[in-house]
């Protein structure tokens, strides 16, 4: 019993590995002005307050918030027309999607919470069924994607009613409107949520009557839901041991509950919203179907009222373009 003991011990301690944060995961302790500078200290070196909401801050924090948005937000890779009562549809998709620089030179906050990635990609799966309630073209869709580089997830959900479709012989396209939601897991850092609403407009084609080619296009708005979570502006320091540093980027409190005064919250801001316009096709070859989807996210414009004094803080993203893969089996 002691020899399995001490064995199972050895395997522990030779398989323990040294914590390391993926290129994805965001500090988002660094969006702070000039991050430890606006951390104040009294003479003793104790932490006494951290300015976390500037204006500054505000804004890199909104800024990112929507890029981040985009690019977990749920994708098309569907054309309008809807399963029908017995359809099913399972696919593999992955996304890539470009980070803009901000609108305010020299005030890059993806640079500030991380590195500036040179995109950001995703895989994910997903599963769609037909139902004929409430209507009779309705259908329901769920899955998660997956953030590369990070620990971050998206539990995404959709429905979609099909306002005119299956008159594939007539020279008019078939409409749907889908409401979506995707809730991102995995950060203690952030709560984010981005719901959508989309109109979808498509036209199925017979390709050499074994292959269907269905081309769609369409817009789509976009809500981004951020609320605050408690980040550390010194994660340098251990509060339980606090250690002398003549250096003040990474000098501890000389009390034990010092540090504490140096957690903090971005202020929950009013809703992001941005626009969507995207175009695609699927080509489907009996139940085998493969989906290529381009999307333009228009700049943010949207602003919080800010704090009393401070001005509105604006969403400094600019347009940022996606592409999409999707390989699906459809019956």
């Amino acid at each position: 019993m002691r020899a399995s003991s001490l064995v199972l011990a050895l395997a522990c301690v030779g398989g323990a590995g040294v914590a390391r944060a993926d290129s994805n995961d965001l500090h988002l302790h660094r969006l702070l002005d000039t991050s430890p500078d606006t951390v104040t200290r009294d003479a003793a070196g104790n932490v006494i307050s951290v300015n976390a909401r500037s204006p500054t801050a505000e804004r890199r924090y909104r800024t990112l918030m929507s890029e981040l948005g985009a690019a977990l937000a749920l994708r098309i890779l569907e054309p309008a027309d809807t399963l029908g009562l017995s359809g099913f549809d399972f696919s593999l998709a992955t996304s890539t999607i470009g980070v803009s620089s901000s609108k305010t030179p020299g005030d890059d906050p993806w640079a500030a919470a991380e590195k500036r990635p040179d995109g950001l990609s995703t895989v994910g799966f997903f599963a769609r069924k037909g139902i004929w309630i409430p209507g009779p073209a309705f259908e329901l869709g769920a899955g998660a994607v997956h953030l590369l580089g990070s620990d971050v997830w998206a539990l995404q959900a959709y429905s979609k009613l099909g306002l005119h479709e299956g008159f594939h012989g007539w020279p008019i396209p078939s409409l749907a409107l889908r409401g979506g939601a995707s809730r991102v897991l995995g950060s203690s850092e952030m709560d984010l949520t981005v719901a959508n609403l989309d109109l979808i407009a498509s036209k199925a084609f017979g390709v050499g009557g074994t292959v269907t080619l269905s081309p769609f296009a369409g817009w789509s708005y976009l809500w981004v839901i951020t609320r605050g979570q408690v980040l550390d502006a010194t994660p340098w320091c251990d509060a339980l041991t606090p250690r002398a540093s003549s250096d003040p980027a990474t000098r501890c409190s000389a009390v034990a509950n010092g540090d504490l005064n140096a957690n903090f919250t971005f202020r929950d801001q009013s809703v992001i919203t941005r626009q969507r316009i995207f175009l695609g096709a699927k080509l489907k070859f009996y139940v085998a179907a493969l989906t290529l989807e381009y999307a333009y996210f228009l700049s943010g414009g949207s602003s919080d009222p800010g704090q009393p004094g401070s001005g509105p803080v604006a969403d400094q993203a600019s347009g940022q373009s996606s592409v999409s893969l999707a390989l699906s089996a459809q019956f």
